[in-house]
């Protein structure tokens, strides 16, 4: 099954996002994830962007 999943700027739950992500591909869903500028582009206290993005490349492959 696909499933779009789009993701915006609460940094501060950005890990959780990362885990449910990870039960979804493990479930057998197709991920498709869409992510706003402010997520890709700003570094903040929770992470890095560049980070963040690649982790989410990783577990939509």
């Amino acid at each position: 099954m696909k499933l779009g999943v789009v993701i915006t700027a609460s940094f501060c739950t950005l890990k959780r996002v990362l885990g449910v992500l990870e039960k979804l591909k493990d479930s057998g869903y197709e991920l498709y994830p869409v992510l706003s500028n402010k997520v890709v582009d700003y570094d903040t206290r929770f992470g890095k962007a560049e980070d963040f993005v690649k982790e989410v490349e990783r577990i939509s492959r």
